[in-house]
């Protein structure tokens, strides 16, 4: 194939000029070509060719859309503030449970073992849900569960450890879940112009959960036991509530400009299709 595309690259001399490769590939083609035809080509002439893709770049750059112009815009804004929330909850449970496992009871290695087994299908059934319900239905669900699961340990006495351990692992289940659906998601109600700068400063922000995941632990040891999962619940459970404000972008095409993604959801239910407003 390689060699397939040289030998073209040959025969059609527009070709470079098509990926935009500069002047200097030009030259040698026109070159080339002025060689097989027996004339010369002088290098002034090529030198004030303008080609086709000359201060596309610089333009793109000039124009191209910032965070602070999705800030400007009231929708975008809302959902990017609620998302990068959402991350940070995802990332504080989640850390915050995995590093609770030597809390557990039970043994310590199988506890790990088991904790790291249950993504599998977690990674399954988010697959299924997007698939089915939609991503916010899924994202919702996961996150809603996890943050009742983290509650139901509250009242659960100490000395029925083994309820406590599996509480406790079907709660990462569910978070694992949510935190794996975010990239999905979050690259979908956002705009083409912004996608990486947007999913950038969710994926930025979320740092600062899986920062202070490992202080909490220390704080329940300071203040009480039940401290951590109640900060689990109650943030998992906020978490939840606000992501169903995001739109629903199962069966949409994905937006491509800025208008574009104010106006997502606009005119959509939540399972993607058209309905009239």
């Amino acid at each position: 194939m390689i060699s397939l595309g040289s030998l073209l690259s040959d025969l059609k001399p527009e070709f470079p000029l098509a990926s935009d490769r500069g002047k200097k590939k030009l030259k040698k083609v026109l070159t080339k070509a002025a060689a097989v035809n027996g004339q010369k080509v002088k290098e002034e002439e090529i030198n004030d060719l303008k080609l086709p893709n000359d201060g596309k770049q610089d333009n793109e750059k000039k124009h191209s859309p910032t965070l602070l112009q999705v800030l400007k815009m009231t929708k975008m804004r809302k959902r990017l503030l609620i998302m990068i929330f959402v991350w940070m909850v995802n990332t504080f449970v989640y850390y915050g449970l995995s590093y609770n496992i030597n809390d557990l009871a039970g043994n310590t290695y199988l506890n790990v073992f088991i904790a790291g087994l249950v993504e599998f299908p977690a990674y399954a059934v988010v697959f299924w849900g997007i698939k089915l319900l939609g991503r916010r239905p899924t994202l919702v669900t996961l996150m809603m569960m996890a943050g009742v699961f983290c509650a139901a340990i509250l009242p659960v006495p100490a000395d029925i450890s083994w309820l406590r351990t599996t509480l406790g692992l079907i709660g990462r289940f569910c978070v694992t879940g949510s935190f794996r659906l975010l990239y999905i998601y979050t690259t979908e109600i956002f705009p083409t112009d912004v996608r990486n700068v947007t999913l950038g400063s969710c994926s930025m922000c979320a740092r600062i959960g899986s920062i202070l995941a490992p202080f909490i632990r220390d704080l329940g040891k300071a203040t009480h036991t039940a401290v951590p999962n109640s900060l689990y619940a109650f943030l998992a459970l906020s978490g939840g509530l606000l992501a169903l404000l995001l739109p629903e972008t199962r069966g949409l095409d994905l937006p491509d400009t800025l208008q574009e993604g104010e106006d997502l959801g606009e005119t959509t239910n939540s399972s993607g299709k058209d309905t009239k407003t």
